[in-house]
């Protein structure tokens, strides 16, 4: 059998039955204190540390990291299966990065006539590479204005150093890659694609 060296961790982050009783109606606290004394925390099971009070403090922390955000629970809160509930809140951190517009999707419904998202890149050693599509962010004079623009760049043959993949290829509108743009996302993925992205603006 082949070993891999990557490590795999369980984070426990509530509990919600103990020995067959059901715990869901106590409060937070009440269960944070259960769930320490049920797991021994070592390598591989691990009990994320809690922070009471101070949360813009310990958000700022997690930009500092480069970390994706904070989970805030409202101290007394019962849980709720299934459903979504303000006492639970998730603070994401977002970064604004420079993009190069490389193309756009056709558009559907109220943007049949201008675009459904922008396909970007970002410049790299072997050209500009594929970054993913930026379809939120726009509203109806930015979405016009930008298909003008877009309109007399378009070209047959695509900017990027690879083609795309077929999802985000398929039904593209190639163009020159003359147009930057500031978008706003939560991080790049694995792929280098953007993340929730959301068009911010034109670099003039």
């Amino acid at each position: 059998m082949q070993q891999h060296a990557t490590q795999v961790a369980f984070y426990v982050f509530d509990v919600l039955s103990v020995d067959g009783h059901d715990t869901i109606a106590l409060p937070y606290e009440q269960r944070r204190d259960l769930l320490a004394g049920l797991v021994e925390t070592g390598s591989n099971w691990m009990v994320p540390v809690h922070r009471l009070g101070d949360g813009a403090a310990l958000v700022a922390a997690t930009v500092e990291r480069g970390l994706e955000g904070v989970m805030a629970k409202r101290l007394g809160s019962v849980y709720t299966p299934g459903k979504r509930t303000p006492n639970w809140r998730k603070v994401k951190n977002r970064q604004t990065v420079e993009v190069v517009i490389g193309g756009y999707r056709p558009g559907t419904g109220n943007r049949e006539g201008t675009f459904g998202a922008l396909l970007v890149g970002v410049p790299a050693a072997d050209g500009l590479r594929f970054a993913g599509g930026v379809g939120t962010g726009f509203n109806q004079r930015t979405l016009e204005s930008l298909k003008r623009r877009l309109k007399a760049l378009r070209t047959a043959q695509c900017p990027f150093s690879k083609i795309p993949p077929r999802e985000y290829s398929r039904d593209a509108t190639w163009v020159r890659p003359e147009l930057r743009a500031r978008v706003e996302i939560t991080e790049f993925t694995n792929e280098g694609y953007v993340r929730q992205s959301s068009f911010i603006g034109l670099i003039e």
